[in-house]
């Protein structure tokens, strides 16, 4: 039998995969990227989760492979790039902070 993970207990894995609730963003737009395009996330984007599809993240010198349902949390004013994996567009809903 496997034993469940915590991941309440890491609190950087709750930060970039947004495990923990996050009632402060409101989401702002959804965007389909091509599996032929890369999309430049603006720099007033907070957060970013994958609806369909898969999605390959550059992001502060480091690449982050997003799932279905999965999302990433982003530094106010960075911005990041993202392309779709596979032969399949990838949907996206960006999220921003609520004023």
């Amino acid at each position: 039998m496997m034993a469940s993970l915590n991941l309440s207990r890491f609190p950087l894995f709750n930060t970039l995969f947004g495990t923990a609730k996050q009632s402060h963003e409101t989401v702002i737009t959804r965007v389909v990227v091509s599996e032929d395009d890369a999309f430049v996330l603006p720099a007033r984007i907070r957060m970013v989760r994958v609806q369909g599809g898969q999605a390959w993240v550059s992001y502060q010198s480091s690449d982050f492979f997003l799932y279905r349902g999965q999302k990433l949390q982003l530094i106010q004013g960075t911005t990041a790039v993202i392309t779709s994996i596979g032969r399949k567009p990838v949907t996206l809903d960006l999220y921003s902070q609520k004023r």
